[in-house]
């Protein structure tokens, strides 16, 4: 992969005129360009990033950032590609982050991210538009879309408008997508503490997995690993029933997301009294098994992401979620 054949664009508001106020949104944004640029190689000037802290606004009508300054973006890309030869004419691949307030409207079911206009505004972007729009173009290979945003069914609202007509390049049903959205239809996005920083549940799901908790023993995080990786991280802090929409290409057309060194999640073992015996630790995906020597007191373990169970000798059996960087189990 090489970093500098891709751009971005990066969106982040959690100051909204006569909406509610979010605590994460931006700070997502910011990590999320960070493992960009920092991680993945993406130069500053190839990321687009739009916060609501950059502007300042005296009252509602003049709130950014706007939908347009979206369609700005994307105009930019068109005069960038303009006359370009080649199969994919601007790189290897594009990113679209949104964290903030989203919808969906009960007709289309479409998400839509909201900018920070007035809501009664509805200057809104529709997401499947954007993402497709992208795709037919096939200025890139690969397209990553990442959307950290409540899918709240509003029955008054319009279905977004997207008025870029586009007819689809050759080269179109070759572009690879990975997208993930946070929550799945009619249901909320979450945000949470994460270190003593409120973050969303999604993106620091998404970061961990690039970052080695979703990489294989070569180093690679292949966008089903991923997808796997996002689903048990997402489950264990908000519930089997909460859970994220991902579409991700899979095997035998497998799509690289990046390459980090393989960092699985930590389980810290805990026994509450001195114990003695022999305890099965079991992967509920494959039914692997091992026993564990309970006198040995505390132990860790580093297993990939999933859905274990811990049954002790007196055949009490517990079940847990290894995801995130530490897992703690008392037995």
């Amino acid at each position: 992969m090489d970093g500098t054949r891709h751009r971005a664009l990066v969106v982040g508001i959690d100051r909204y005129p006569k909406y509610r106020t979010l605590n994460g949104a931006e700070g997502d944004a910011n990590d999320f360009e960070s493992w960009l640029r920092d991680t993945v190689g993406v130069p500053e000037e190839n990321i687009e990033k739009l916060v609501s802290s950059k502007y300042v606004f005296a009252d509602v009508y003049n709130a950014r950032p706007i939908a347009q300054q979206i369609h700005d973006w994307l105009n930019h890309l068109d005069a960038l590609a303009d006359g370009k030869g080649g199969d994919f004419p601007l790189g290897e691949r594009v990113y679209v982050f949104f964290a903030g307030h989203g919808y969906n409207a009960t007709t289309a079911q479409q998400t839509a991210m909201m900018p920070a206009t007035r809501n009664d505004y509805w200057d809104v972007v529709p997401l499947l538009p954007l993402r497709t729009y992208l795709q037919a173009k096939a200025y890139f290979e690969e397209v990553v879309l990442v959307s950290d945003a409540c899918r709240d069914l509003i029955d008054y609202a319009p279905d977004p408008a997207w008025l870029r007509p586009v007819q689809a390049h050759l080269n179109s049903k070759k572009v690879r997508v990975f997208e993930a959205y946070g929550a799945k239809a009619g249901q909320k996005a979450k945000e949470l503490d994460f270190g003593g920083k409120t973050r969303g549940v999604l993106t620091q799901a998404f970061l961990g997995g690039v970052k080695g908790a979703a990489a294989n023993a070569d180093g690679k995080v292949w966008a089903h690993a991923l997808e796997s990786h996002i689903r048990f991280a997402v489950a264990d802090k908000l519930g089997p029933d909460q859970a994220p929409a991902i579409d991700a290409p899979k095997p035998p057309a497998p799509m690289l997301i990046c390459e980090a060194p393989q960092r699985l999640p930590k389980v810290v073992l805990e026994p509450t009294v001195e114990m003695a015996g022999q305890a099965v630790l079991k992967s509920l995906f494959d039914n692997r098994e091992e026993t564990i020597d309970l006198a040995a007191g505390r132990q860790e373990f580093r297993l990939p992401a999933g859905f274990y169970s811990l049954t002790a000798p007196s055949g009490k059996n517990q079940q847990f979620i290894a995801a995130w960087e530490e897992t703690h189990v008392r037995i």
